[in-house]
């Protein structure tokens, strides 16, 4: 079973435990549900739900931390995390936003 795999069992029953539908998780990530439906399949442009949506996730409660770390790692091995200096990085500041709420 592959990372991507892992991380969308996790999310799934996140969403299970909160007592949300799709639906509902899909309003809170500010998406539409068609749109929730295809970051979770991987039918997105690089294969990974958005940043941004799995930071909103997290914001509201949905996902929870060992989610959020397992999203982390899923990203690593699709794309390079580059580390840069300042508070204007919009990647390192949302990355740091899914582990610290």
């Amino acid at each position: 079973m592959s990372n991507t795999d892992t991380f969308n069992r996790a999310l799934r029953s996140d969403i299970r435990e909160n007592g949300l539908t799709l639906e509902n998780a899909a309003d809170k990530a500010k998406v539409s549900l068609r749109q929730f439906h295809r970051h979770i399949r991987g039918e997105t442009k690089q294969g990974i739900m958005p940043l941004e949506t799995a930071a909103e996730l997290r914001k509201e409660g949905v996902m929870s931390r060992e989610t959020a770390e397992r999203y982390i790692e899923v990203i690593k091995t699709v794309i390079r995390l580059k580390k840069k200096k300042g508070r204007g990085n919009r990647r390192t500041l949302t990355i740091k936003n899914l582990l610290h709420r």
